[in-house]
């Protein structure tokens, strides 16, 4: 059986270094000195250990997914439960069943054109959200009712305008993505929210800055991070979404790249780039920011994931999962000891809706998750 990550998802992370939006291009493609207003960073070499201990503390564990009738195209975890998308063309079907135990049972189905391609599985308790993308390049979000087994629309590009790639991020409440639209011949970018309890849609800010079409507009603890460029400065902002208000602005300079950023009410995290890039990290209660630089500690970085006080790094050099411990700055290799075969590479890494992290992986032909539960 050939199972696979759809394209679109596993692709596009790498065209993330090939292509720049208008508006924050960074001309040098060189990230100078980033400051906090009148603070300089900290090289967190200073402080960071590396694990001399086997054990890992946190529970973590390989689930094979064996489904071997149809092709597996999307997948996800949460409450001891997996969650497939298979795909026959012109057939998407959902199955689910519990963690280790029992076979898949078909949730729900859905016809499409054969050129359509689907992405973006994000589950919670009560619903099921992905993005079908059609081969004219318009794009829909959909979602699936848990309780009432209905399918509805939540957006589309008729509503949007947008012409970019959809990312969603689903975290407590909400459902986040980003759009872009063109007014007068300038492009700009919305932040999207859509309240999965009351089905009500919001554009938090209509003109935020993104330095790629793949960036995420990540939340944590109902906080979500975007940034906006401002008389020439970069303001990375932090917004309550449950009170509706900025908590936190961090200033930076015009010349820097800012990815993916996340933050909680204790830290802001970003990343200036991938492969030999620096992670960035803001201490709420310092005001401090601190730098990693991945050469530094022999890492080439693919993609990471921050939970809690915790900052989960895809390593395409080692192709290992490294977690720094952000209370310690302990540095600790988590997969070492759980992946079956070191020359595969984790093809996708997040945060699941039940606060877990998880990664992708092929062994020997078959897809594995790879899960941390916190």
């Amino acid at each position: 059986m050939k199972l696979m990550i759809q394209s679109i998802i596993s692709i596009s992370i790498f065209l993330i270094l090939l292509f720049s939006l208008s508006g924050c291009q960074n001309p040098d493609n060189e990230v100078n000195n980033i400051i906090n207003m009148n603070q300089e960073n900290k090289d967190i070499l200073d402080v960071l250990k590396k694990s001399t201990n086997d054990t890992y503390s946190n529970k973590s564990e390989i689930i094979e997914i064996n489904y071997n009738k149809e092709e597996v195209i999307l997948q996800s975890t949460i409450n001891e439960k997996i969650y497939i998308f298979t795909d026959n063309y012109s057939n998407i079907k959902c199955y689910t069943k519990k963690t280790h135990k029992d076979d898949f049972n078909i949730l729900f189905e859905f016809d499409k054109d054969i050129n359509t391609i689907i992405s973006e599985l994000k589950v919670s308790e009560d619903n099921i959200f992905w993005v079908e993308n059609y081969i004219n390049g318009d794009r829909s979000i959909k979602k699936f009712d848990i309780n009432t087994k209905q399918i509805e629309e939540v957006r589309n590009n008729t509503q949007s305008h947008s012409t970019m790639p959809i990312c969603l991020v689903l975290d407590g409440v909400y459902l986040s993505w980003y759009e872009n639209e063109t007014y007068n011949e300038n492009e700009q970018f919305k932040l999207c929210i859509y309240n999965t309890y009351t089905g009500v849609f919001e554009i938090i800010n209509s003109n935020v800055c993104l330095f790629t079409p793949y960036d995420r507009a990540h939340i944590r603890e109902n906080i979500i991070t975007f940034v906006l460029l401002e008389e020439e400065q970069y303001n990375i902002v932090v917004y309550d979404l449950e009170k509706g208000l900025s908590i936190r602005e961090i200033t930076l300079s015009e010349e820097n790249i800012i990815l993916n950023p996340v933050s909680n009410s204790s830290y802001t995290i970003w990343h200036n780039g991938y492969g030999d890039a620096k992670i960035f990290i803001y201490e709420n209660k310092t005001k401090e920011i601190l730098f990693l630089d991945c050469n530094s500690i022999d890492a080439s970085l693919f993609s990471l994931v921050f939970i809690d006080d915790l900052i989960f790094i895809n390593d395409r050099m080692s192709n290992d999962i490294l977690e720094l411990d952000l209370n310690s700055f302990i540095m600790t290799n988590v997969s070492k000891n759980v992946v079956h075969n070191q020359s595969n590479k984790f093809v996708l890494t997040d945060k699941s809706y039940d606060g877990n992290f998880i990664a992708i992986n092929y062994v020997q032909g078959e897809l594995y998750i790879f899960r941390i539960i916190l």
